[in-house]
């Protein structure tokens, strides 16, 4: 006698909005991809740098390369390397040794490792109540409910944008950062992107340090917004230099091409050097537990593209 499945509750789940898969399954000859804008050839396949090919031929060969485990927290040139690309080379925070860069498993894995740390251990003196989280109402539905898993139970959204006058509503930004719950978590997707100028990112910066609210960053696209490497990182690195406590996930997926190895990396900021080394140990009991090692093969070629002067100025 057939017996029933014990998984018969399982519901169907609706399938990620992913547009590279409707663009695939549309039979139109007169399609257009915008899945990955300014990161196509003419014959719509991601466009990988010149010099990123060159690497992945060379890194075979590289006698360095025996396939064992790498420590939880990545390559340490890979994340050194990263984070000085956010923040830059002479940030206090890198001088000071109170920031560090944890290799993960691609934006993604980023955006998780930091959401559950921050569901485990962001606890505010100030705050009786459990933290919320703020997400760009664009965001809401795809990056919600990575912090919806991770624990967090009050997700709200916020805006910045008027889609009437096509523009930046900074004041309508500011005003919701005012009238958030003390403490709150506000998550910052693509600052590279969304059109504020440096003076409205210090007014926003201003409200958040008011309100005692913790930036979480989101870089997806350093240096392909602008075309310049520092302008897109203008908003982390002043939050940084204003002494903000906060976190940062990068994606190296358009930057480098590398859409396949899944290479991220989540930037910490804190107060100072024991903090600092009481979370790292955290997030790396954290990796363990959720993928154990990161891979190599992407993060090798990134590392080594940013530590040489004349690979980066190619790049």
């Amino acid at each position: 006698m057939a017996t029933l499945s014990v998984f018969l509750d399982v519901p169907l789940a609706k399938a990620a909005d992913v547009p590279l898969d409707a663009y695939r399954a549309d039979p139109s000859p007169e399609k257009v991809c915008l899945g990955h804008a300014g990161c196509q050839t003419d014959l719509e396949e991601v466009w990988i740098p010149p010099v990123v090919k060159r690497i992945l031929l060379q890194i075979p060969e590289d006698p360095t390369l025996n396939h064992e485990y790498l420590p939880q927290l990545g390559i340490l040139e890979f994340t050194r390397a990263a984070m000085e690309l956010a923040i830059g080379k002479d940030s206090h925070a890198l001088l000071d040794n109170r920031a560090c860069g944890v290799q993960t498993n691609g934006g993604t894995g980023a955006l998780w490792i930091g959401a559950e740390f921050l569901h485990h251990w962001y606890k505010p003196s100030y705050c009786t109540a459990p933290a919320t989280v703020l997400i760009a109402a664009p965001h809401l539905d795809n990056l919600g409910c990575i912090f919806q898993v991770a624990g967090f139970s009050d997700i709200r959204s916020y805006h910045y944008w008027d889609p009437i006058k096509l523009t930046v509503d900074t004041e309508g930004f500011l005003e919701e950062l005012q009238n958030a719950p003390e403490g709150s978590i506000v998550f910052l997707h693509a600052p590279e992107e969304t059109g504020l100028t440096p003076k409205q990112w210090e007014e926003v910066a201003a409200v958040m340090e008011k309100k005692h609210l913790f930036p979480f960053f989101d870089i997806a696209a350093q240096g392909l917004a602008s075309g310049n490497l520092d302008k897109d990182a203008w908003a982390v690195r002043h939050f940084v230099a204003k002494g903000f406590e906060l976190l940062c996930a990068q994606s190296f997926s358009k930057m480098f091409g590398l859409y396949e190895e899944r290479v991220g990396n989540l930037i910490v900021v804190t107060k100072n050097n024991q903090t600092l080394i009481r979370i790292q140990s955290q997030l790396s009991k954290q990796i363990c537990m959720t993928w154990f090692s990161p891979t190599s093969l992407g993060a090798r070629v990134i590392a080594m593209v940013l530590t040489s002067p004349a690979l980066l100025y190619e790049w």
